[in-house]
Parts: C-alpha cells; structure tokens; sequence
C-alpha cells in the first residue's frame, strides 16, 4: 500500500512519510514537492492514495488538485494544509478530495483520516463539519464576501490583513506591485471594506488570519503560495 505525499517543504514531507509508515501497518510512503513530480511518480507505479498540500509554493494547489483528480480519477486525495478551513474545506470537499486536514491537527487524527480515505470514505473534521452544519461553507456570500474572492485574491487579502505591503505582497508572490494593486482594489470592491484595518478586523474576527489582538504588528504567512 502506496502513499504519495505532495508537498513543497520536503522536510515536512519527510516527517509525515516517516510517521505514516510508522503508524500504518504495510504503508510506503513517497513524496513529490511539485505537480510534475507528482505526475511522474502516479505515472510509473500505482498508489492508493495522495496527500497534497494545495499551499504549495511551487505550484497551483487548487489547480493541481483538479489536474490530478481528471488524470487519475480513481486515485483518492487528502488535502493536509495550513490553509483556512472555513475557506478552503468546502472547496476541495467539491473538487473530490476526500477530506482536509489542518497541518495542526492531532497524529491520531492525521492516522483516521488517511483510514478513512483508504477504506473509500470521506473525512470530515469536526471543525469542518461544525461549518458545513451551519451553512458556513456553502455559498453564503452575502454574509461572508470573502467567498466572492478568486484564490489569488483570497491570497492577497489574506496577506493584507496581516498588514503585509503591496511591495512584500509583489515579491512573496512572485507579481508585480501593479498587479497587487489591482488584486487590492478589486478585493476591497467586492468585500466594501476600504480601509485596512477593515479587512484585518473581517479576517480576524472569521479566523482567515493567525489569532492576534488588533494593533499588533503581523507577521508573515509562513504558506507562501503561487495560486
């Protein structure tokens, strides 16, 4: 029993190969740190299952998920990421994952999950499934425009509301400040909230950013990603 593990950090990728094959009893573990790899190893042996971070910071996350569940349809996929749940659950729920996994969560609960996958369940964590009971997850865009946002906007906003600057925003992500700016202005019209410290008070009070008191100078997301 094959395990793929895609993820840009290849000592994370690391850690988790060593701690599956130590959990789960006849579990071999291989790891790619970017779709192409990932491609070429589904390619040349069969697996049954991957676990893929769609924070990557080598690739599309969102985009190699749908590319790899259209070129390998019956392969079951995991997503194991830092990325807001509230966000990015429902989302990869719909893309065909089989569950998402916050990279803070318990060993135990990495170990059921990857059961469960295997065993051609779905798995959903309780905080995830506290959001889909309430319609949290769904596409209730009035309540919550962040919804209404693209990944890289989502991306860029994220990164504005732990008062990261257009220039830092430009060169983490790989994009021209004229770029960030316009991903700025669109967010800010989509979700009405001008000012900065709107966007931080809306990210913080739904748990998109890191828990930190308001005023307090941010820090950089440590999940940089080219969505």
């Amino acid at each position: 029993m094959r395990v793929l593990i895609l993820d840009s950090n290849e000592l994370f990728s690391a850690g988790i190969k060593h701690f599956l094959q130590a959990s789960v009893p006849d579990m071999l573990a291989d790891s790619a740190s970017s779709y192409h790899e990932a491609a070429a190893r589904l390619a040349t042996g069969e697996f049954a299952l991957l676990l893929l971070e769609i924070g990557t910071a080598r690739d599309n996350g969102m985009r190699v998920l749908l590319r790899l569940r259209a070129e390998h349809p019956q392969l079951p996929m995991l997503v194991l990421s830092d990325y807001p749940v509230d966000y990015y659950g429902p989302k990869v729920l719909r893309a065909g994952a089989r569950g998402f996994i916050g990279k803070d969560c318990e060993p135990d609960e990495l170990v059921r999950a990857v059961r469960c996958a295997l065993n051609g369940k779905h798995y959903v964590s309780a905080e995830l499934a506290d959001q889909l009971a309430l319609g949290l997850g769904a596409h209730n865009r009035k309540d919550s425009p962040h919804e209404n946002l693209s990944p890289r906007e989502f991306q860029v906003f994220r990164r504005l509301a732990l008062g990261q600057s257009v220039t830092s925003i430009a060169q983490e992500l790989a994009l021209s400040v004229k770029t960030v700016h316009t991903h700025r202005g669109r967010i800010r019209a989509k979700m009405r909230l001008a000012a900065s410290e709107q966007l931080t008070r809306y990210a913080f009070e739904r748990g998109l950013i890191p828990s930190r008191r308001l005023g307090e100078k941010a820090g950089p997301i440590c999940n940089a990603s080219s969505q």
